[in-house]
């Protein structure tokens, strides 16, 4: 594709004497960027995440202390915090400014797959191989007025009958909250009541990521093992649908958007921040940028982006790149076409 060209790569892979091949490579699994645009986390196969700087692409600093491999990386709405889900079972909240740890949350009985911070950023909830959600409270003040960071969940419940791969709040609504599985299922919840809303189905075998649309929260993607990335729309559900939804731990199959593409599994999807745009990213070493349509999405661009898989897809707020993390330890900024970029007011 002509549209999207590298502007840079980011790697902590060893290179040889020579510099000409790697010698050691290290995948990166979760990569996240600040709200504000100035950093980027990486989640790499070492169990470190190295934060960059995205001014002067150099590593800022590298944060370890996660014992198994780290699943998911996302940064809080006012860019202070980052969190971090692990294969270890425990997430982990870091300081941005310093790198510094502030506190090691454990509730998870086995590996924690992913998380999502709500749009006020005063909570998050996670997920994981034990089928739970829980939702963590970020801090609160002690009788002296000082900040305390919690590690204790204030809250968890049984989501799906299989492992939870994908977590996602509506970047609007903070009782919304979306969720995928390995049950073939998609769970719309509101996590202050804790309440189901519906349950969908469609894919075939698990799903590995959703993500809900920056301007439209009734709008939800999806993207799975089946090579396919999918659009729903939650406004195609009557009251009668949402019922029989709720009964079945299969879940209601609505008629939806099938994206296809893709030749191997999908593994990460991401919209832009004005939701025109969704990008896609799979173990076929490409990624695919759909035009985000509830009555028609089409085909924008696509590209081979890595040697190896694709695990991780991240935009710039100002929608002048979007980032892509691959199995080949590399992490690269692609150019979005000035059309799409934020206008400057």
């Amino acid at each position: 594709s002509k549209a999207f060209t590298l502007h840079q790569s980011l790697s902590t892979n060893k290179v040889d004497l020579n510099n000409q091949v790697y010698s050691e490579l290290f995948p990166v699994w979760s990569i996240a960027i600040t709200p504000n645009g100035l950093q980027l986390a990486a989640a790499c196969a070492d169990n470190r995440i190295h934060l960059w700087c995205l001014t002067y692409y150099k590593i800022l600093v590298s944060l370890t202390g996660h014992g198994d491999t780290i699943w998911h990386v996302q940064y809080s709405p006012d860019n202070r915090f980052l969190a971090s889900a692990s294969a270890d079972g425990t997430i982990r909240l870091w300081e941005v400014d310093t790198g510094l740890p502030l506190s090691i949350l454990r509730g998870h009985a086995n590996w924690v797959w992913c998380l999502s911070f709500s749009p006020d950023g005063m909570t998050f909830v996670s997920g994981g191989a034990d089928t739970r959600l829980f939702v963590w409270q970020l801090y609160s003040t002690d009788e002296t007025g000082q900040t305390v960071f919690n590690n204790y969940p204030s809250q968890m419940w049984p989501a799906h009958a299989k492992s939870i791969h994908g977590v996602a709040f509506s970047p609007k609504d903070p009782r919304k909250l979306i969720t995928c599985s390995s049950d073939e299922t998609i769970g719309v919840w509101d996590v202050q009541s804790y309440e189901l809303k519906c349950r969908l189905r469609g894919h075939l075998g698990t799903i590995n990521a959703v993500a809900l649309c920056p301007m439209n929260d009734n709008l939800i993607a999806s993207c799975g093992e089946d090579h396919t990335v999918r659009l729903w729309s939650l406004r195609d559900l009557t009251a009668e649908s949402v019922e029989k939804s709720k009964r079945t731990d299969a879940g209601y199959c609505l008629p939806h958007h099938i994206l296809k593409g893709h030749t191997e599994a999908v593994w990460t999807i991401s919209f832009s921040s004005d939701g025109r745009l969704l990008a896609s990213g799979s173990s076929d070493c490409s990624v695919r940028i759909w035009n985000v349509s509830a009555k028609q999405p089409t085909l924008n661009a696509h590209f081979k982006a890595h040697a190896a898989w694709v695990r991780s897809l991240a935009w710039t707020g100002d929608r002048h790149f979007v980032c892509s993390a691959g199995t080949d330890g590399v992490v690269s900024m692609w150019n979005v076409p000035k059309k799409y970029h934020r206008s400057e007011r």
